[in-house]
């Protein structure tokens, strides 16, 4: 983790604090982040898929891949309209990455304010059918359209810290008064998931981030 940084709410700010909205939080961080290190890109979800934050990394020519929500829109061919309805699932076509079936196709478009930008319309196969729409975005043009889903799958990794913090490390079940207990709280969630991660690879433990938790809790209470 580069940075932790907690949005709170303008009402729940402390006196003399300044309020920051989570797009002027999130281009400080990015502005850090590109001071330190340029990266191969940056991986946006739909909330930061916003002319705010993408006017930003196109100034700072930074390559970038996320999604968009599916009312967003966007003109494709000459017209302009929501992302969702520019999709035509008979122009997908099939590949597997990682053992997964995945079916997608790639338009040229135009985000308003923004710039020029490609749109992926992908969906991923499941036991009980194809999974809704996921509308990608990026400026990465010389990338297939597998190469496109594939570089988005790095987000993945994010999902998963969120869900195994919540449900394995008190992520979200804990009580503080003050903000500095907040962030103090959840960087220990980050330092323990790390180390969990760690264990899991220098010791050659396997399962889940939950069943390599329980096994480290019993080894503990045996010693």
């Amino acid at each position: 983790p580069f940075r932790c940084e907690v949005y709170q709410r303008k009402e729940r700010l402390a006196p003399n604090s300044r309020f920051m909205t989570k797009n002027e939080l999130a281009l400080q961080i990015l502005e850090e982040a590109l001071l330190f290190q340029r990266f191969r890109y940056v991986v946006v979800d739909a909330w930061y898929t916003n002319r705010i934050i993408l006017r930003f990394l196109y100034e700072y020519k930074q390559l970038f891949i996320g999604d968009l929500k599916c009312n967003r829109n966007v003109t494709i061919a000459m017209r302009r309209k929501a992302v969702a309805d520019h999709c035509f699932i008979t122009k997908m076509k099939e590949f597997v990455i990682d053992n997964q079936l995945y079916r997608a196709y790639a338009e040229d478009a135009y985000l308003p304010g923004i710039g020029k930008a490609r749109i992926i319309f992908s969906q991923l196969k499941r036991d009980d059918g194809w999974t809704d729409v996921k509308y990608l975005v990026t400026n990465m043009f010389h990338l297939t359209v597998m190469q496109s889903v594939n570089a988005y799958l790095v987000r993945q990794a994010i999902e998963g810290f969120h869900r195994d913090g919540k449900q394995e490390l008190a992520f979200e079940t804990f009580h503080m008064r003050k903000y500095a207990g907040v962030v103090t709280h959840l960087a220990c969630v980050i330092i323990c998931y790390l180390l969990v991660l760690l264990s899991k690879i220098s010791l050659g433990m396997r399962g889940t981030i939950g069943e390599i938790c329980r096994k480290i809790r019993k080894k503990a209470e045996r010693h």
